[in-house]
């Protein structure tokens, strides 16, 4: 289970990346059996939408490090993989048109520092 929204990315053979994801707190494997032809699992990135503002690459272990460089969708920064600049860009430009919410399911575990909290 994602602690944010869970935003599945494909890259295709050719093509722009496709992005899917669904509101509340959900999980990428779910995302991807509902929303991707199984021929292009192996060609996915998994993204985390966190509260407020933060997306990350969920790549916890070597093999989907491996596989997010490979597809050539991030860079080793001290040890962890990032998003390159312009698949986050890409990716934020997603979250834009898609009309993806953050609920009281995503801000479980949110990372408030540096959010505005005054309306609340």
């Amino acid at each position: 289970m994602c602690i944010g929204i869970a935003i599945v990315g494909i890259v295709p053979e050719s093509g722009p990346i496709q992005f899917f994801g669904k509101n509340g707190n959900g999980s990428h494997d779910i995302i991807l059996s509902e929303c991707v032809q199984v021929e292009l699992h192996n060609r996915s990135f998994k993204i985390e939408y966190i509260f407020p503002n933060q997306l990350r690459l969920d790549a916890p272990d070597d093999e989907c490090r491996m596989q997010a460089i490979e597809l050539g969708i991030a860079d080793i920064n001290f040890g962890v993989a990032t998003l390159k600049l312009d698949i986050f860009a890409q990716a934020l430009n997603w979250l834009q048109v898609s009309n993806l919410k953050h609920d009281k399911t995503t801000m479980h575990r949110a990372d408030l520092s540096g959010a505005d909290l005054s309306g609340a």
